[in-house]
């Protein structure tokens, strides 16, 4: 389950990624990500996130309080 919020072009916030937990570490959480990022180009795409140690394993870079995905 992804949702993402957008601001009428500007960027897209991922406000909410979930895996059920016998699908985590799958690949199932970075495919939604890279779909909507294939989805809503050119638009910049941030993650709002406390968890931050699963954005840092992808190589997300940490802008302020966001990823940048």
């Amino acid at each position: 389950f992804i949702r993402a919020i957008s601001d009428e072009g500007i960027a897209l916030y991922i406000s909410e990624l979930y895996v059920k937990e016998e699908y985590r570490n799958s690949g199932i959480g970075h495919a939604l990500i890279e779909r909507i990022k294939r989805d809503f180009q050119p638009v910049t795409v941030y993650a709002l996130s406390d968890e931050d140690a699963y954005y840092a394993k992808h190589g997300y870079r940490r802008i302020g309080s966001v990823f940048e995905i």
